[in-house]
């Protein structure tokens, strides 16, 4: 997980809104490919959370979500559950140590490009979140994945791995 080398270890967060109704985001990104999803929310907990993972563990192909590594933040509280429900690890940084998931601490810093701090997410489309951050974000090539973007890179692991069709 560490070399990166391995295809479907995940990195989790929340960015938080601040307006009343703690609206939220979850957002997960693949550690290899750097490929991002994040799934806007009506409230900020655990129980966003924890429909955030089982969404997106029903969107991918089978074993393209092995584990996941987040904070010790009390949105990821119900981690026995997931890893249960979800049957993979889930591992957690050390206490006040962001840079242990560095990926997606970038990746909340490009979304707060699209959506500043302050915003509101209740009042964020599905829509809005894809066009004006994920897709900027995942279809823009980065030198870490030689010049890919993480679209081309995930949809590559996806096809190598899971013999999907094009």
């Amino acid at each position: 997980i560490d070399n990166r080398t391995e295809f479907g270890h995940w990195e989790a967060d929340s960015v938080l809104s601040p307006h009343s109704g703690s609206s939220s985001l979850t957002v997960l990104v693949e550690r290899k490919t750097r490929f991002s999803y994040a799934f806007l929310s009506g409230t900020f907990g655990a129980d966003a959370v924890d429909k955030a993972f089982i969404r997106l563990s029903r969107k991918l192909p089978p074993g393209a979500f092995k584990s996941v590594t987040c904070d010790q933040g009390k949105e990821f509280n119900h981690y026995a559950r997931l890893q249960e429900k979800l049957g993979i690890p889930i591992y957690f940084c050390d206490p006040h140590s962001p840079w242990q998931k560095g990926t997606v601490e970038n990746t909340n810093g490009l979304i707060r490009r699209a959506f500043p701090k302050g915003t509101n997410f209740a009042e964020v489309s599905a829509k809005d979140l894809h066009w004006k951050a994920l897709y900027r974000i995942n279809d823009t090539q980065r030198e870490i994945v030689n010049w890919k973007s993480p679209h081309q890179c995930f949809r590559a692991e996806c096809e190598a791995v899971f013999h999907l069709e094009r």
